[in-house]
């Protein structure tokens, strides 16, 4: 048996698919950036074929991720399309984090948004409960102490109730952009550090790291500490450093006393990841992130 003929029937079949393929991809990219808008398009069909009515159709395992690696090669063909040099590899993974994050923003708006007058999730109006405290007199005319269990999160929860009568669907809308805004915050700060030059990528980190940060979850309240320390830190100003460490501490141990020490650890960290010891003494060296650590 010749060995070559399978090959000569394969090879011609692969040329002439990588030809339709780029073929698609030139005349898509005639569209030039308006392929991103494409892309958030088919990141919308995807959210609204799984979570909306058609979602019975796609509750086994298996066909969801046959329909989730559909869309994510649609998604990675059409970052090509708007213009992107990078290679395969990398489109395909921004795509599957781009896919992956409007999921998660559709799925606060088909879960957690509602006019349900019952409990959603455990402990949902005890929270509401400890938040209404800060507004006690105006809604119970009684002056009530704020709980003592996580007193930041409850504050920040109690915006809503600043509106006299305010529904629950607006006090649910008001956590999930505390979820959503305070984590793409502390991602994009981290990213910035970083420095990364290519945007793609960039935006990549940050949808990344907004998904891993979920996963615990880590509470936007504790994650206030984190944003200050990301946004003030300064290696080359020592003055500003030490505010924000104080400043991030002082909320972190409002927050949870067990999240006191986290601020000038993470400073401690930032220092030696960006400042390199040079022909300095070790001790002096040291006598920042020390002082830090012991405040």
């Amino acid at each position: 048996m010749d060995d070559s003929k399978p090959l000569t029937f394969i090879l011609p079949v692969l040329q002439r698919a990588e030809g339709l393929l780029e073929f698609a991809i030139s005349l898509l990219g005639r569209l030039n950036k308006l392929n991103i808008f494409l892309l958030v398009a088919s990141i919308a069909l995807f959210s609204f074929l799984v979570l909306g009515r058609y979602g019975r159709f796609f509750r086994e395992s298996e066909i969801r991720f046959a329909v989730l690696a559909v869309f994510v090669l649609v998604g990675a063909f059409l970052l090509k399309a708007s213009g992107l040099k990078q290679n395969w590899g990398v489109l395909l993974i921004a795509s599957l984090l781009f896919i992956t994050f409007g999921f998660k923003i559709a799925s606060y708006y088909a879960t957690d948004i509602s006019t349900y007058p019952f409990s959603l999730g455990w402990s949902e109006g005890s929270r509401y409960y400890y938040a209404s405290l800060f507004f006690s007199e105006s809604i119970y005319d009684l002056s009530l102490p704020p709980s003592v269990l996580h007193p930041s999160r409850y504050l920040m929860q109690s915006v809503p109730f600043l509106i006299p009568d305010s529904p629950i669907w607006s006090h649910r809308l008001w956590q999930v952009m505390l979820w959503v805004v305070t984590t793409l915050t502390t991602s994009y700060l981290l990213a910035r550090r970083l420095s990364i030059p290519d945007q793609l990528r960039k935006w990549a980190f940050i949808i990344w790291v907004f998904l891993f940060l979920l996963l615990g979850p880590v509470f936007y309240h504790l994650q206030v500490s984190v944003i200050l320390v990301l946004l003030l830190f300064d290696r080359r100003k020592f003055g500003q450093s030490l505010l924000a460490v104080l400043l991030a501490s002082a909320w972190a141990g409002f927050s949870r006393v067990n999240w006191y020490p986290v601020p000038a650890i993470l400073a401690t960290t930032l220092f030696f990841l960006e400042t390199p010891i040079d022909r300095q003494s070790l001790w002096r060296y040291l006598a920042k992130p020390i002082l830090w650590v012991c405040l």
